[in-house]
C-alpha cells in the first residue's frame, strides 16, 4: 500500500506539496525537498555586438513534499575537463565557453536560499558581449556552438536527475544599419523641397546612434554603366546635406533629410547617397543596403494612373506601363465613345510629390511601330481645370520604331503641380479624337519630375 501512495504522488511532489503534508512517514526523506532546473537542457541568448553585458535568467524550482522547509543550492558552471567527460558520455551538441566570457555569482558558483514556503528563484548568467566576439573571432571555424554549462547541486534535498544541467549559448548577432529602401528613388520633394530618406536598424534600438551620410559620385557612373542611362552628377550648389543623422534611442528608423534647390539643378541630375559611419562600436553599416541614389525619377503606383481610353485583351493595362516589363504593354482602345475632341486618348498621373517640370523615357511596343504616339499634349491641373502647358510634336521625332525607347522633354508649366494628363491626339495610326478609328500603345512610360 505504501507503494502505490508513492507512486501516485509524483507528480504532487515535484509541484511543491501534497494534500497530507503531515504524512511524511510515507516518502522517502529526499523527497521532502526536491529541486530543478525550470528549463534544463539547451537555451539560447541573443546577445548584440554593440552591447556590454546581456544577462540570461536562470529559474531554479523547488517542490517536494515539505513546502515549509528551507533549502540551500548552488548554481555552479562545469570545469573544461568535467565538460569534456560528460560530453563524451551524454553526447551533448556544445562546445565549452571560456569563464572570462560570462559571470555567475562569485567565481563561478551562484548560491541559491529558499525560504520556507518560495518555490523558485532566479540566478543571472552575464555574458561579457566584447569576450564573447573576440572569442568568436579567434575561433572561426567551430564545429560546435559555445555553451555555459551549469550544474544544480544541493546538499540538503534532491535534486532531479533530469532537470540539473542547462547549456546556454551565447547567439552573436552583429547590428547592421541601411537605408530602408536602397536603389534608385524619387526625390518626392515636399513643400519645402526636402527630400526624406529613411534609414533603419531592424532590431531594438538602446542607444543614441550617430550615422554619417556622404555623397558618392562613382554611383552615378555606376549606375549609367549598368543600366545605359545618362544621369549626370548633381553640382554641389544642388542640395544640402544634413551631415550626421541620430537615430534617438528606443527608434528603429531615422530620415536623413536633404534639401533639394531646384533652380541648381536640371532633369537628369541625381544625387547618390552613401552611409559611411557609424558611430556606435559593435554596430556597422549594411553594406547591401548602404547607398541610394536619389533622382527626378517619380516612383508611381498603379493607383496613380487613370484613363479614360484602355482595351481589354490586348497588352496588360495601366498597370503595362510602369512594371518595368518591356514585353508587356498599354493598348488604347481600336476607337472609344469616351474620347473627346479636347483631350482625346490619355493617361492622368496622381503624382507622388508637386513638380513643375516633366520629361518622359517612352519605350514603344515591341515589334510594333503602328501605335508611337506622334503628337501628346500635356494638361496640368489648376485647382480642379485643366491647363496646357505642352503641345508636342517631338515623340513623333524621336519614336520611329517597335520597341525603341527614347527620352522626350523637358516640359515646363506655369506653375506647380501634382496631377497632369499626357493626352495622345496623334499616332502613327491617325488621329485620336472622338470616334476615330485609330489607337496608341506604348511598353513603358517613365516619368521625371522637378
Amino acid at each position: 500500500m505504501k507503494k502505490i501512495l508513492l507512486a501516485s504522488a509524483t507528480v504532487a511532489l515535484l509541484l511543491g506539496g501534497s494534500a497530507c503534508s503531515t504524512d511524511y512517514d510515507i516518502y522517502p526523506d529526499d523527497m521532502s525537498k526536491v529541486l530543478m532546473f525550470k528549463d534544463s537542457g539547451g537555451r539560447s541568448v541573443t546577445v548584440y555586438s554593440a552591447q556590454d553585458q546581456v544577462p540570461a535568467k536562470i529559474v531554479v524550482l523547488k517542490g517536494g513534499v515539505a513546502p515549509e522547509q528551507s533549502v540551500t543550492a548552488t548554481v555552479r558552471a562545469m570545469s573544461q575537463e568535467e565538460f569534456n567527460e560528460y560530453a563524451a558520455n551524454a553526447g551533448v551538441a556544445y562546445s565549452y565557453l571560456p569563464s572570462n566570457c560570462y559571470t555567475l555569482g562569485e567565481n563561478g558558483v551562484a548560491n541559491v536560499s529558499f525560504a520556507g514556503g518560495e518555490g523558485y528563484k532566479t540566478v543571472d548568467v552575464k555574458f561579457d558581449v566584447k569576450a564573447v566576439g573576440a572569442y568568436l573571432e579567434a575561433n572561426p571555424n567551430l564545429a560546435l556552438a559555445p555553451a555555459v554549462p551549469l550544474v544544480l547541486e544541493c546538499a540538503d534535498g534532491k535534486v532531479s536527475e533530469n532537470d540539473n544541467k542547462v547549456f546556454i549559448t551565447p547567439e552573436y548577432r552583429i547590428p547592421t544599419i541601411g537605408f530602408t529602401t536602397g536603389g534608385i528613388q524619387g526625390y518626392n520633394l515636399n513643400d519645402n523641397d526636402e527630400s526624406s530618406i529613411e534609414i533603419n536598424l531592424p532590431i531594438e534600438n538602446q542607444w543614441n546612434i550617430g550615422i554619417k551620410v556622404e555623397v558618392d559620385p562613382t554611383l552615378v557612373n555606376d549606375y549609367n554603366t549598368l543600366n545605359g542611362t545618362n544621369f549626370t552628377m548633381m553640382p554641389a550648389n544642388g542640395y544640402e546635406l544634413p551631415g550626421v543623422v541620430t537615430m534617438p534611442e528606443g527608434e528603429n528608423t531615422v530620415n536623413a533629410v536633404v534639401k533639394i534647390n531646384r533652380d541648381n539643378i536640371s532633369l537628369f541630375d541625381m544625387l547618390p547617397l552613401r552611409i559611411t559611419q557609424v558611430d556606435v562600436d559593435g554596430i556597422e553599416v549594411d553594406g547591401s543596403s548602404s547607398t541610394v541614389l536619389l533622382s527626378s525619377r517619380l516612383t508611381l503606383t498603379v493607383d496613380m494612373l487613370s484613363t479614360n481610353d484602355v482595351v481589354t485583351g490586348d497588352g496588360g493595362g495601366l498597370a503595362s506601363l510602369i512594371d518595368g516589363d518591356y514585353g508587356n504593354w498599354f493598348h488604347s482602345s481600336w476607337s472609344s465613345f469616351q474620347r473627346d475632341d479636347v483631350y482625346g486618348s490619355y493617361v492622368e498621373y496622381n503624382l507622388p510629390t508637386t513638380v513643375q517640370t516633366v520629361g518622359f523615357d517612352i519605350t514603344t511596343r515591341p515589334g510594333n511601330g503602328i501605335g508611337i504616339p506622334t503628337n501628346v499634349q500635356l494638361y496640368a491641373d489648376d485647382n480642379g481645370s485643366w491647363t496646357l502647358f505642352s503641345d508636342s510634336e517631338k515623340y513623333g521625332e524621336v519614336l520611329t520604331t517597335g520597341g525603341q525607347t527614347a527620352y522626350v522633354g523637358p516640359f515646363q508649366a506655369p506653375k506647380k503641380f501634382n496631377k497632369f494628363r499626357f493626352c495622345v491626339k496623334k499616332s502613327k495610326n491617325g488621329v485620336l479624337m472622338g470616334m476615330s478609328a485609330a489607337y496608341w500603345n506604348a511598353s513603358e512610360i517613365v516619368v521625371y519630375g522637378l
